[in-house]
């Protein structure tokens, strides 16, 4: 497919603000590439998002109250004024899934479409995505919000972590460094001793070197003899962050580098972004100038472009 009339693709690329051509005009005409990736795009983030959303909503609970939104994402219920349900995160849930499920909608309505089948399924996919996009803009934005009023309550996830067993992977580091035991025995060891002494009522910080002892001789015949003061050191949950310091771990220090590559990394996507921009504005002025010498002189601005 193409055309015997003297058309510069070229310079209409140029005009329209493309980098270049694609060589061969059925493909340009025909493929629907561009109509399937972007969604795809969109429904992987909406994956992610929707997960992240899904932790937050529980977070955010009654009866578990570790976060709280700010009051304008906060709904009341007259019957029960008791209650603070962040309903914007069941929103969100239900906008990042609505994305997610796009890409098979588009699939519906391009499979079994004629290379050059006629401009409605083509028109009505194009509106698809166009829609697909502004929507998740919103969305985006709606959820960058919700996240700048969260309130943490530090206070209650220190205590909490302190009562749990959080930690208890590093009691198992622990007798398998520390006192040599087999890495699958100590494993066993370390999660007999939680189980145990969580159903007895016991908490991580009040866990004893006894105990653990005791549960040891049990099952694997000799004591290990940690001291009191290596115990808690190695339940503390700031020390089991600060010890996982290598590349994207928890530790303050592996936070900081990856926000900084994470921030250079968007600065330069920003970069790129306005810079498109500015191109695509330049091109439009280009071909609004070129209109403008059309109707105002249509004889001349021809053969002006012939000459060129």
């Amino acid at each position: 497919m193409s055309t015997a009339m003297p058309v510069r693709r070229q310079r209409t690329a140029d005009w329209l603000g493309f980098d270049g051509v694609i060589d061969n005009t059925f493909d340009a005409i025909a493929a629907t590439d561009d109509l399937t990736e972007a969604p795809a795009i969109v429904a992987g983030v909406a994956v992610e998002l929707s997960r992240l959303v899904s932790d937050l909503n529980y977070w955010a609970r009654d009866d578990v109250g570790l976060i709280v939104p700010g009051d304008e994402y906060i709904h009341h219920v007259r019957i029960q004024p008791q209650r603070r349900d962040p309903l914007v995160l069941e929103h969100l849930r239900v906008s990042f899934a609505t994305q997610a499920a796009m890409p098979q909608l588009l699939t519906s309505q391009l499979l079994g479409r004629q290379m050059l089948g006629t401009m409605t399924s083509r028109l009505a996919a194009t509106t698809t995505v166009v829609d697909l996009l502004r929507d998740a803009a919103t969305t985006y934005r709606l959820l960058a919000r919700v996240l700048s009023t969260l309130a943490i309550h530090r206070a209650m996830v220190a205590h909490r972590s302190h009562r749990g067993f959080s930690t208890s992977s590093e009691l198992a580091d622990l007798l398998a460094i520390d006192f040599r035991f087999p890495a699958n025995q100590a494993r066993s060891l370390a999660e007999r001793v939680v189980l145990e002494w969580t159903e007895s009522g016991g908490e991580a910080s009040t866990l004893t070197s006894e105990f653990i002892d005791e549960v040891a001789l049990r099952e694997v015949g000799r004591e290990v003899g940690i001291e009191p003061e290596m115990l808690a050191k190695c339940l503390s949950p700031k020390r089991f962050i600060e010890r996982r310091d290598a590349p994207g771990g928890p530790a303050p220090a592996a936070v900081t580098a990856q926000l900084d590559r994470a921030t250079f990394s968007v600065n330069h996507d920003r970069g790129w972004w306005r810079e498109r921009v500015e191109m695509l504005a330049a091109a439009r002025g280009r071909l609004d100038a070129r209109c403008r010498d059309l109707v105002a002189d249509p004889a001349g601005a021809l053969s002006r472009e012939v000459r060129e």
